[in-house]
């Protein structure tokens, strides 16, 4: 026994041995790391798996949505016209938050769409500069807050979901048990000038796909960002690793994780980065696989009309164009979510086609050619699409002035109605304000005793 036991001691001591020098070596590399003045190594990842978002229904009871708003005529338009869209699927089951990240409201209020629409539409309201993910994390009190909906669409001010059946893109977003989805994507080059327009309002739309391939203002038409995000309509839908921050709509607790459980992955001047690494993020914290977390809606597609309004947090200059100063910046941010999430973060776009069954080569030529129909019409009737909005606008200004101005009618009817009441009965202005604010109980009461008094002798009443 004595043998034994001396046998596994010096077993012990030559593997403790044998892991010394590894040990030391790390060791003195952090002492010499620290000495030079060098960075610490990263850290490995350590984040605690949250709680699971329980699968989405094809029929939601609850549905929030959040646009970072200023006070820009067109982006006006839109989404007013897209919460009238929503509004009319969802009624009462759809909570509306605008977020002013140019800290004006006049606009909204007192212009169009005015401020009975905003009052009736909008149940929350913030008032800050910032970018959409960023304002999120005080857009929601509490996470419980988040977990009554069913989904929460982040839409940008310039998107148009008017084209967009909402029954059954709910239920293909079902379908997916994705955690993050977006519809399929058709993005617009926006005229910004004319040389002899740089100081004048920039142009409606081109109506032109043809754009610019700069990556560095995201997706933007034509470029491989751009086309990837777009819908294919050969796919029921498409299972992918990146999604632009443009229109993602976010199952509860899959949006908490990426605001409050993303170390390092966005500030309040740049998100860059964010939609390389959130798919894979998400998925993982609630132990899913990979493909589980984000995809593409391919039956459904929202137009990007691509305004660029941003200049007000420093992004744009006046021309549309991304300021060399923000660039640096939001490219050093793009490095550091790289850095802080490498287990996440894709460097290539990917996607795979869930195919609708059944389907022919001779179909999927036809669906290529009525997408290619329905994208030109889309882009040719732009301008046109958003004079019908602003119209729609304007009239649901004037029926709320129409309703306004019938109830102060009916308010100054009553008012007359009541005072010619009173003077039948002999009652005082003062008396007859009583009736009507304490109920007619109340007021009879205090009648009864008005007119008792007035009948007394004066010592007496006075008694």
């Amino acid at each position: 026994m004595k043998i034994v036991i001396l046998v596994l001691c010096l077993a012990h001591v030559t593997e403790s041995l044998r892991l010394r020098p590894s040990w030391d070596s790390s060791l003195e590399t952090s002492r010499r790391r620290r000495k030079n003045g060098d960075a610490p190594e990263p850290v490995p990842e350590v984040i605690k798996i949250v709680e699971r978002d329980v699968p989405a229904s094809p029929y939601p009871q609850k549905v929030c949505v959040v646009v970072a708003v200023a006070n820009h005529p067109e982006c006006k338009l839109h989404t007013f016209s897209n919460i009238n869209h929503l509004r009319a699927h969802f009624g009462d089951r759809l909570d509306v938050i605008l977020m002013h990240y140019d800290e004006q409201t006049d606009g909204w209020l007192k212009e169009l769409p005015g401020a009975p629409w905003y009052t009736k539409n909008v149940q929350k309201s913030m008032v800050k500069k910032g970018l959409k993910i960023p304002l999120m994390t005080e857009a929601f009190s509490s996470k419980e807050e988040m977990q009554q909906y069913d989904w929460i669409w982040a839409l940008d001010e310039d998107t148009d979901i008017l084209n967009i059946d909402l029954e059954t893109m709910f239920k293909d977003a079902a379908d997916t048990n994705a955690l993050i989805v977006v519809p399929g994507e058709l993005t617009l080059h926006y005229d910004w000038m004319g040389e002899q327009q740089i100081k004048s309002n920039p142009k409606f739309f081109k109506g032109s796909i043809a754009g610019t391939a700069d990556m560095s203002q995201g997706c933007q038409p034509g470029d491989k960002q751009c086309n990837f995000a777009a819908a294919d309509r050969k796919c029921k839908f498409s299972r992918v690793n990146f999604i632009e921050v443009t229109a993602p709509m976010f199952r509860p607790l899959a949006l908490y994780s990426v605001l409050y459980n993303c170390d390092n992955c966005f500030d309040d001047k740049a998100i860059w980065g964010l939609s390389s690494m959130w798919c894979s993020f998400v998925a993982r914290l609630q132990e899913k696989e990979e493909k589980f977390g984000c995809a593409r809606l391919d039956q459904h597609q929202f137009v990007h009309a691509n305004i660029k309004t941003m200049a007000s947090v420093g992004k744009y200059d006046k021309n549309g164009h991304v300021k060399q100063e923000y660039l640096n910046y939001a490219n050093n941010r793009k490095a550091q979510v790289k850095k802080a999430h490498p287990q996440d973060y894709h460097w290539s776009l990917e996607q795979t086609c869930v195919a609708i069954e059944g389907l022919t080569a001779e179909n999927k030529t036809i669906i290529d050619a009525q997408e290619k129909q329905e994208n030109d019409a889309i882009q040719a009737n732009e301008k046109d699409k958003l004079q019908a909005m602003e119209a729609e606008a304007q009239a649901a200004v004037k029926q709320n002035e129409l309703q306004e101005k019938e109830a102060e009618e009916k308010a100054k009817l009553q008012e007359i109605k009541a005072q010619a009441q009173a003077a039948a009965q002999g009652l005082s202005k003062a008396v007859w304000g009583e009736f009507l604010r304490t109920g007619r109980k109340s007021a009879r009461e205090r009648i009864h005793l008005e007119r008792v008094r007035a009948a007394m002798p004066r010592k007496e009443a006075d008694h």
